[in-house]
């Protein structure tokens, strides 16, 4: 819904779009803007701190399944809330269904938000899809809050927004998780969380296992036998392979000394079970892939097959990665 925000200090106006509706912040109860007319609102809202809010007692009522805990039910002109207007404000953003991203809330008022919509019978289900505020507002905190963003969507059963807010956890480690967090996302979506990295981290190790298809014999390729130009580019294959592994194992060294480059090899590809690429970036991009495997290059020397071959492959490589499901 559009909405047309008009600010000079206070008060400040929220109109919809279609004048139908419209609520009032004020720090006072002295409020020129509603006085006088025919549409002005039927209910005052006054948060903890103070803050006036003038909204249609219909528009409030429209939303809630238990008459707004209650407080509906007498017809009252006026009702107190122990919530600050920090909350408030987001509140009726929300129930007016006015994005309030502008507000540029804190996660924790965010989160003591969701919880007011519950007391107040508004389920956030309802308001946590695509489109809406709410959905809207969650997502705001993905991407400098993403596990606690995740973990608050998971907590209310947000499906949508979860999904969309485990895009940006690809490169989490989730052995940081605290037991905080597991309890708050629950069983449910914890297991999401795990699955999506594990699915990732195998289908990493499918698509980079197989080396670069050989070229048929050629006595000028690598300068000795019929392939051994094609035999040491698959070697540099496997060593960049295990190199990615390696870098994003804990305690290891920065690189792997030519000296070890077959230990590496057998240890890290051929005989790697799945759970050996735990470690390994389910978040890294196409680029950073390319960059890791075209190291490989240098095993090809002067033979264009070799390189033809390795380009075909690398362009294989990070077609089939971006294809990876990237959410839960």
């Amino acid at each position: 819904m559009e909405s047309r925000l008009q600010e000079s200090g206070y008060p400040r106006i929220v109109t919809e779009s279609d004048s139908r509706s419209r609520f009032v912040v004020n720090n006072s109860s002295d409020n020129p803007a509603v006085g006088g007319d025919s549409k002005s609102p039927k209910l005052m809202l006054i948060s903890s701190d103070r803050t006036f809010y003038y909204v249609q007692h219909s528009q409030i009522l429209a939303v809630t399944n238990n008459a707004f805990a209650g407080l509906l039910l007498d017809n009252a002109s006026s009702i107190t809330l122990p919530e600050p207007s920090s909350v408030l404000d987001l509140l009726i953003h929300l129930v007016y269904d006015i994005s309030c991203i502008r507000l540029a809330p804190s996660l924790a008022t965010s989160e003591a938000t969701l919880n007011a919509l519950i007391k107040y019978g508004i389920l956030p289900r309802l308001h946590a899809v695509p489109g809406k505020p709410l959905y809207e507002l969650l997502l705001f905190h993905a991407p400098h809050h993403p596990i606690a963003a995740y973990a608050l969507a998971a907590h209310y059963g947000l499906e949508d927004a979860a999904v969309a807010i485990s895009e940006h956890l690809l490169a989490y480690d989730v052995s940081r998780l605290s037991d905080a967090l597991v309890v708050q996302m629950g069983p449910v979506y914890f297991r999401r969380l795990l699955v999506m990295h594990q699915a990732r981290l195998s289908a990493l190790k499918g698509i980079v296992l197989r080396p670069p298809g050989q070229h048929p014999p050629m006595p000028t390729c690598g300068g000795g036998g019929p392939a051994a130009g094609a035999s040491e580019l698959g070697e540099a294959w496997a060593f960049a392979v295990a190199q990615l592994v390696w870098d994003a194992s804990p305690g290891k060294p920065d690189c792997l000394c030519p000296g070890i480059r077959i230990r590496a090899y057998l240890t890290y590809t051929l005989a790697a079970p799945s759970h050996m690429f735990v470690s390994a970036p389910a978040g890294m991009s196409t680029d950073a892939l390319r960059r890791a495997f075209e190291s490989a290059g240098a095993a090809c020397g002067r033979c264009e097959a070799c390189r033809a071959a390795l380009q075909r492959r690398i362009g294989e490589v990070c077609d089939a990665w971006a294809a990876v499901k990237r959410t839960i």
